[in-house]
């Protein structure tokens, strides 16, 4: 369950990353982004989803939080700071 609870503590940053992987995958095999049923013929569900788990599972035991998790709130806490004072 572990590597399936670390994909949940990083949502925003898996499905980007699922966005920039089907947009890189769909150019290199079909050529364009817009075929969307030349993509599905792929069969891209199970490649996609191992991949996703994997790689932020890697990145949660290396790194800890995920990159856009981090960002979100480095950007918010200074304000949420203020709010709380």
């Amino acid at each position: 369950m572990l590597p399936i609870r670390t994909l949940g503590a990083m949502p925003l940053t898996a499905y980007s990353a699922q966005i920039v992987v089907w947009a890189v995958w769909a150019l290199i095999a079909l050529g364009t982004t817009s075929d969307l049923f030349g993509f599905r013929a792929l069969n891209p569900f199970w490649p996609m989803t191992l991949g996703i788990i994997a790689a932020c599972f890697a990145w949660a035991l290396l790194l800890g939080r995920g990159p856009l998790e981090r960002l979100v709130d480095t950007v918010s806490r200074p304000r949420a700071d203020r709010l709380a004072r």
